[in-house]
């Protein structure tokens, strides 16, 4: 019996029981027999987008329509399921329906196509990073950072846990970290608990302070009561060891060590850095408006005491009051400070400063730096790996400034220029909305990334800044990020790779250069 003669009798059948049942052969070319669930369909063929046709891995039928493919956007849209030399079509599509521009993880760049079919042409949208589960559990990552750890990277994060995603309150808090391989995948067996806390206590200013034999991550704790507060800073010292040539991310001879950091507001963020000679590490932070720090060794034994370490700049008051700091390494030993002053205190201007201190903090060099018009919202002094390279001071401000008009609401105002005192500000660059500056260092240039509206959602987008002024931007992915963006540029050399969390989860995310 053929095929259409088969057809036709299911039909009649059908029809003698009063099922309606669609003969697929009719109107073969015009694809216009309709269908709601696969029992509308004869034998062999299943429903798809309303139409019955021949299923993924059946035999192919000439003249007859194969279930579409699985992906539909980018250089997959309209893409017929292709039929192999077996007789039967592809059970799932790939590059050989898809076409040769198909690429399943992009890395073709330039060519303005979406190649993996993800819905952002030259970009890979995020992928969840599975860093840490408990299925018994609910759990919600809400601050994350990786960064660079000998041949692959780590992952510090901080996460609650609740009993179930209708709890208001949390189970418990906890941070941790887990180390990932050269493309951001999981390596070692287990993630690493650094630290547990009840669900009353506040976790947050997490950093990862890289050096190649290892990191110090370090967080704040504090119980939020008025009557008795009590704020901790806490750093675990991380070592890198290798196990058969992969990083097993052991954390060896350094305990969790508590610091004694007396900042006045548990909020505001203490900045860390190591030497390049990895001779010491200092923590600086802002109390009562002036910048102060302490130096240790790698073993996190105090090298100093508490030192002052801002100064007033040309111009400033005698007691300016400070209200952004940063730092990081100079030279081979030596370390670079920065500070902004705030202009409606003690009549100082708006300003930024800069001064170099030496590996114990015993020496410290002249204040220098540059007027600010505007409020400085953000600052950042980024460092190279190479001892020989000076520091670059990255501001952001949301004023007029250097020829750049901040007209619109929010607009924020990115400026740089070298730590040295003779260094030159560059030309500035206008980001409306932008309210703070999530950059790393790229070469002489600057990458950042800050979300964009765009409709009843945002967008995450990541701009390249040379030095000379001018500037790309791409996509990174889509929806809302909370929390803070980590770039990643050297994971991949054609594109710019970022960690993020969204929906609760950390994800990697990716576009061309």
């Amino acid at each position: 019996m053929s095929a259409r003669t088969a057809s036709l009798v299911l039909a009649l059948a059908a029809g003698a029981l009063g099922c309606n049942v669609v003969d697929p052969v009719a109107s073969l070319h015009e694809f216009t027999d309709s269908c709601t669930v696969r029992e509308n369909c004869s034998d062999g063929f299943v429903c798809a987008q309303g139409h019955c046709v021949t299923g993924p891995g059946d035999e192919c039928r000439e003249g007859f329509k194969v279930a579409p493919c699985e992906l539909t956007a980018g250089v997959c849209a309209g893409v017929e399921r292709v039929c192999l030399p077996s007789g039967r079509s592809e059970a799932t599509c790939s590059g050989v329906s898809y076409g040769p521009t198909y690429e399943v993880r992009e890395t073709t760049c330039g060519d303005g196509l979406d190649n993996d079919c993800d819905g952002l042409p030259d970009a890979r949208r995020g992928v969840q990073l599975a860093v840490t589960s408990d299925s018994s559990l609910y759990l919600r990552i809400l601050d994350a950072r990786v960064v660079r750890f000998g041949a692959g990277y780590l992952a510090a994060y901080v996460d609650h846990v609740w009993l179930a995603p209708t709890n208001s309150t949390p189970m418990r808090k906890s941070v941790a970290y887990r180390v990932l391989d050269a493309k951001l995948g999981l390596a070692g067996k287990f993630a690493q608990t650094l630290g547990l806390y009840a669900a009353t206590m506040e976790v947050h200013n997490l950093q990862v302070i890289p050096y190649d034999a290892g990191a110090f991550i370090t967080w704040t704790t504090d119980v939020p009561d008025p009557a008795d507060p009590k704020v901790q800073h806490r750093v675990r010292k991380v070592s890198r060891v290798d196990v058969g040539g992969a990083v097993d991310g052991s954390s060896v001879g350094i305990a969790e060590r508590e610091l004694s950091l007396p900042t006045a507001d548990p909020y505001a963020p203490v900045r860390a850095a190591v030497a390049n000679d990895h001779s010491s590490v200092v923590f600086t932070w802002l109390e009562n408006g002036v910048l102060v720090g302490q130096a240790f060794g790698m073993d996190l034994k105090p090298l100093s005491g508490k030192v002052t370490l801002s100064a007033p700049g040309p111009g400033d008051s005698s007691n300016p009051s400070l209200n952004l700091q940063d730092i990081s390494p100079q030279g081979s030993s030596g370390y670079a400070l920065g500070w902004s002053v705030a202009g409606w205190s003690n009549g100082s201007r708006n300003a930024v400063r800069f001064r170099t201190a030496s590996s114990s903090l015993d020496q410290l060099g002249e204040v220098t730096g540059a007027d600010a018009p505007g409020t400085v919202n953000d600052l950042r002094l980024l460092a190279t790996l190479a001892p020989s390279d000076e520091p670059l001071a990255a501001w952001l401000t949301t004023s007029s400034t250097q020829g750049v008009t901040a007209s619109a609401v929010g607009t924020g105002v990115v400026v740089a220029r070298p730590f040295s005192p003779e260094g030159t500000i560059r030309p500035p660059v206008g980001l409306e909305g932008v309210s703070q500056l999530n950059v790393v260092r790229v070469g002489d240039g600057l990458l950042m990334t800050y979300p964009e509206p765009q409709g009843d959602s945002e967008v995450q987008l990541v701009r390249h800044i040379a030095a000379d002024g001018t500037t790309s931007v791409r996509q990174l992915d889509s929806g809302s990020v909370t929390g803070t963006v980590t770039l990643l540029p050297d994971v991949d050399a054609s594109m710019w790779t970022g960690a993020y969390i969204q929906s609760d989860r950390l994800r990697i995310g990716a576009t061309c250069h």
